[in-house]
């Protein structure tokens, strides 16, 4: 099926999983022999169907990052070659399983399922729902995990569904700047304490950052916490029972870069003062969707720059319950060691160095003793039409 760049290559999976959810059954990327698998339907017709949505996907990150002018900025990361295999279940039956396991299907609608036997069983034990889609399989995490809620699941669900155990997340401030501001900024409505992730840019060309949804609602007028100059005020918010968690600023001036430099959390011993107010600061370069076995950054006001943040080989979409919320369209990491994030850092900017440049992955969102969960980048420039700016 040709090939790919490595930053697009990420996104197939909700670009497809959107456009075309009965050809489509998942997607699994190779760094290390340079490949990505796209499950599917076989076929040519259906191969086709699914080459036409995979250029429409490159066509439109082609116009997802722009420089400071607003330029495109040319994706320049490694090609991939894709190959289509065969699927064990598509997108469409993993949904129907996803919807009687939770309620919520992978793409965030709801369903009866949420009041069903089993839904009912594990309450507001359940964590996560993650397909494999090499299996065909649900992975779905439940916390306080019991020997009669396997039982339940294999009875109810067969081999489709496996049960593992997991913690249950927590909703997760750089605070030293006026405008123009910098991602990793505090920020604050005088209730809550939240943080920044990436400057954007609309399609009239007006400068927005972008944060947690979960943070607040639209019109909320937002400050910078350490001096109270505006910030600006709540334009977009997603976060709903089966929605992704993003939202965006407006009405200040925001900068292309994050602060970056200490941790005041680390090995869960604090270092006060924890609001680090480090002027580092370091330039965004354009986006990236790593893959299996990279580790991220996360920039947050109340931790700083905290690493350690591994993606595991199975790198799908799932929906994760934070605190109150479920929402889906989300990505996980598992901790290989370093500082962690913490309480104030939601909305923060979810980066990797690639090649010593800085890229925009995602927003922290939450994060449960071994796991840090975040939106995908792409995810939310498209949720809201917006670009990427780069410095």
């Amino acid at each position: 099926m040709g090939t790919i760049r490595k930053n697009h290559a990420g996104d197939l999976e909700w670009w497809l999983a959107r456009s075309a959810p009965d050809d489509f059954g998942g997607v699994t990327i190779d760094d290390v022999n340079g490949r990505v698998r796209v499950f599917g339907r076989g076929g040519p017709s259906r191969a086709n169907q699914l080459a036409g949505e995979i250029k429409s996907l490159v066509a439109w990150e082609n116009t997802a990052v722009v420089d400071e002018s607003g330029r495109p900025v040319e994706d320049s990361s490694p090609l991939l070659v894709i190959d289509l295999v065969p699927a064990v279940k598509t997108f469409s039956q993993l949904n129907d399983l996803a919807l009687k396991v939770s309620g919520v299907d992978l793409r965030g609608n709801s369903g009866p399922g949420k009041d069903g036997p089993w839904a009912k069983q594990v309450g507001d034990r359940l964590v996560t729902v993650q397909p494999d889609y090499s299996t065909g399989q649900l992975e779905v995490g439940v916390a306080a995990l019991a020997d009669a809620d396997r039982i339940s699941a294999r009875t109810r669900f067969g081999g489709d569904v496996s049960v593992i155990e997991r913690d249950k997340g927590s909703k997760a401030s750089r605070m030293n700047d006026n405008g123009p501001h910098f991602g990793g900024s505090g920020i604050g409505d005088f209730s809550v304490g939240c943080s920044t992730a990436f400057t954007v840019v609309n399609s009239s060309s007006q400068r927005k950052m972008l944060t947690a949804g979960h943070c607040g609602a639209v019109g909320g007028t937002w400050y910078s916490r350490i001096n109270l100059y505006s910030f600006g005020t709540m334009q977009g918010s997603i976060n709903c029972y089966g929605c992704r968690d993003a939202a965006y600023l407006g009405g200040s001036t925001y900068n292309p870069y994050v602060y970056m430099g200490t941790s005041g959390y680390y090995n869960s011993a604090w270092s006060p003062p924890d609001w680090d107010n480090s002027g580092s600061t370091a330039v965004v370069k354009g986006m990236s969707v790593s893959s299996s076995l990279v580790t991220l950054t996360v920039s947050g006001s109340r931790t700083g720059q905290s690493g350690g943040h591994q993606i595991p080989v199975n790198n799908a979409l799932l929906c994760v319950a934070l605190g109150a919320d479920y929402n889906c369209g989300m990505r996980y990491t598992t901790r290989s060691g370093g500082s962690y994030v913490q309480q104030g850092d939601s909305g923060g900017a979810v980066l990797v160095y690639e090649s010593n440049q800085l890229k925009a992955v995602g927003i922290f969102s939450g994060f449960s003793t071994y796991n840090m969960y975040y939106t995908p980048i792409g995810g939310a420039l498209s949720d809201f039409g917006l670009s990427l700016v780069t410095g």
